[in-house]
């Protein structure tokens, strides 16, 4: 199985993950960082709360959560010949649940140009907060994925909700093809949810 991406390659252009071990501080350490940043050298504030993510922050429109954005590893760094074959990630955009008491999404991958039609799936949630950082609240993870769309290949990730303020989500999916060299494949949708968690 081809190693899992490291989670501080893949990012926007405008979101830096938090550096040092901050960033890194976390028990599972296949996921993407417990907090990713807008900018570089910004301080955490511990005061800040959930809120709506202002509409010139997100990976998509943040009313909509239209369209999905595929981030490239090494953002800015010089263009580099790919290693390997190319998956694609994607997800609805979050939600909430069906139970009425959840923030949730769902994630799949397509093979692109990739062989094996196995993969390591990892979803996760991030919640904006108002010192400007994306905090994540949940992830779930699926080590023998098929590609495809429907229900039945869908990875659910989900958080229950504390309040259902409304308040900007992200969802995060990060696609390892078994047994095969890849690329990242990574995407995140937003979409504002009344679904509020505020740990």
């Amino acid at each position: 199985m081809a190693a899992v991406p490291s989670p501080t390659v893949e990012r926007t252009p405008d979101a830096a993950p938090v550096p040092g071990s901050t960033a890194n501080s976390t028990d599972e350490p296949d996921l993407p960082p417990k907090v990713i940043k807008t900018k570089l050298q910004q301080a955490i504030d511990p005061e800040a709360v959930p809120a709506v993510a202002p509409r010139d922050v997100g990976a998509s429109s943040p009313r909509s959560g239209a369209k999905a954005e595929t981030l490239a590893a090494g953002d800015g760094a010089p263009a580099e010949t790919p290693a390997g074959c190319n998956p694609v990630a994607d997800s609805d955009n979050p939600h909430v649940s069906g139970n009425r008491s959840d923030v949730s999404a769902h994630a799949w991958w397509y093979q692109g140009d990739c062989d094996n039609d196995r993969a390591t799936v990892t979803a996760c949630l991030y919640e904006w907060y108002t010192d400007h950082t994306w905090r994540r609240k949940a992830c779930n993870t699926n080590d023998n994925q098929k590609p495809g769309r429907s229900s039945s290949r869908w990875l659910n990730v989900r958080e229950r909700c504390d309040s259902f303020a409304r308040t900007s989500w992200r969802a995060h999916v990060d696609v390892d093809v078994n047994w095969e060299v890849d690329n990242p494949g990574v995407s995140t949708k937003q979409a504002d949810v009344d679904c509020r968690v505020h740990d």
